[in-house]
């Protein structure tokens, strides 16, 4: 597209890694200690930049 848009990106390997390891620990009756994963924003032409 053009101008590049800006996104969030989901790190969904990540994500796909933490729920099978969580979803093992349920089947096993075993305490899972769930962890967050952050986004990340990549600014592209579509937004302003101000500067001072």
């Amino acid at each position: 597209m053009t101008p590049p848009l800006t996104t969030v990106r989901q790190p969904s390997y990540e994500m796909g890694f933490v729920a099978s390891r969580a979803l093992l620990s349920l089947i096993s009756n075993e305490d899972y200690g769930w962890s967050e994963l952050a986004p990340e924003l990549q600014i592209r032409e579509s937004v302003k930049r101000f500067t001072s």
